[in-house]
């Protein structure tokens, strides 16, 4: 299956059904009173890990999900149907981001669901508006729009260790010769293009996974080669592995590559990852230039602890597993659960005065947030509504707003698609 790590798309709640108005009509009631239902919550979209996925593929074709609006309410005082909320699965790792605020809404770790976008409430029927002075009301509400927004989908591979090196350090044989992973392997740059997982059961009876990280190249950081899309995956590992190639002819290119890795880990700018716990590994134990390349790297860095081993011939890699359980029993997972955000409630909330008035071939039109929210809520089928709608954007300042800019009797405004003769 083909790997992605990464995916853009639109998630809509449900919208909440209408309440209507409506009044008893039964034998022996010719006067019976208010009697329309509420509607329906619109339906909530949760986002659920599961541990059998490894990719975002599906959302490379299903971009855009929504969740069942709720009913209109009934005669009757019947309450419309709740919308059916919807659970959209995705790879342990997955990171949900705002596009608009570039803010993290949840980092989903583990099986349980979050709530990601709420559903609107249902609109009230009228018999909610029934008081002394006005036995027969003829008012209701739409019901409010489902939150939506625009998220990036991030997939961090979760694994306890990540190997990292330069390409063809031999990270891909490694992996293969301590787990169950198959990961292709040949001779030259770059071989692996997506990061490998493999789990690791050590002698002692431990165990942890790795993820085999592709090969990283001078500026990675900066987005050269691979760039730093596979930098983020080393965000959620708890030990790094350094995988060095000791068979190269010349013994500086040992020191060379061990200096740019670890330029890259501490150039990305998310997380540091210079702080991580490292294991540095010798690779090919079992080349020509071995011993002199190991010599030439342990006097120039004495102090530093380093694993001779040979992928290839499966020799030295108990001490290394056993070093690496070692280090992941000091270092417990710390992965940061962030606060989930509401788009609506960072956006709408701040802006929801607002409203512009343009005069256009002798019209006034009129929009802008707080006339969209205005409209929504309040539907104009009854006489009464009108008289609410009126009152609400007079509230706002649209009134206000079309006689300081000089608007006449039976000129026409237009709102949201409805076109009114202003009057007296």
């Amino acid at each position: 299956m083909k790997f992605i790590d990464s995916a853009s798309i639109t998630i809509e709640a449900g919208k909440g059904g209408n309440g209507i108005v409506a009044f008893r009509r039964e034998k022996y009631e010719s006067r019976g009173g208010p009697a329309g239902g509420d509607g329906g919550k619109g339906g909530n979209i949760y986002f659920k890990g599961n541990s059998g996925l490894t990719t975002l593929l599906d959302f490379k074709f299903k971009n855009k999900l929504s969740a069942q609006n709720g009913f209109n309410g009934q005669n009757k005082n019947m309450h419309g149907a709740d919308g059916e909320d919807i659970i959209i699965q995705v790879p342990l790792g997955t990171v949900l981001i705002n596009m608009l605020t570039n803010r993290i809404i949840a980092d989903i770790c583990d099986e349980e669901k979050y709530l990601i976008a709420k559903g609107g409430k249902g609109g009230l029927g009228n018999s909610h508006f029934k008081n002394s002075t006005n036995r027969a009301p003829r008012i209701s509400n739409n019901g409010k729009l489902g939150e939506r927004f625009e998220v990036q989908l991030e997939l961090k591979v979760l694994a306890d260790v990540g190997f990292v090196g330069m390409p063809n350090a031999g990270k891909s044989t490694l992996l293969a010769a301590v787990t169950n992973a198959k990961p292709q392997i040949a001779n030259y740059a770059f071989t692996t293009i997506n990061p490998q997982l493999g789990l690791v059961r050590t002698k002692n009876n431990s165990s942890f996974v790795i993820a085999d990280l592709p090969g990283l190249i001078e500026g990675a950081s900066l987005g050269k080669g691979l760039g730093d899309l596979f930098l983020k995956h080393i965000e959620r590992c708890r030990v790094i592995v350094h995988v060095i190639d000791f068979s190269v002819d010349n013994p500086e290119d040992t020191i060379t590559n061990y200096d740019v890795i670890n330029k890259e880990l501490s150039a990305y700018k998310k997380v540091d990852l210079s702080t991580k716990p490292k294991i540095i590994v010798a690779n090919k134990s079992d080349s020509e230039f071995f011993e002199e390349n190991i010599k030439y790297f342990k006097n120039h860095f004495k102090n530093i602890e380093i694993f001779e081993i040979s992928g290839l011939l499966r020799e030295g890699l108990d001490k290394v597993l056993s070093k690496i359980s070692e280090k992941l029993k000091k270092t417990p997972l710390t992965i940061n659960l962030h606060d989930q955000e509401s788009f609506i409630h960072l956006t709408l909330e701040k802006i929801k005065d607002q409203f512009t008035v343009q005069r256009i071939s002798g019209k006034f039109i009129v929009s802008g947030t707080g006339v969209d929210r205005i409209m929504q809520k309040i539907p104009t089928t009854t006489y009464e509504n009108l008289a609410r709608m009126n009152l609400a954007l007079n509230k706002i300042g649209v009134w206000d707003e079309l006689q300081k800019q000089g608007i006449k009797r039976k000129d026409t405004v237009v709102i949201n698609n409805y076109e009114f003769q202003w009057g007296d």
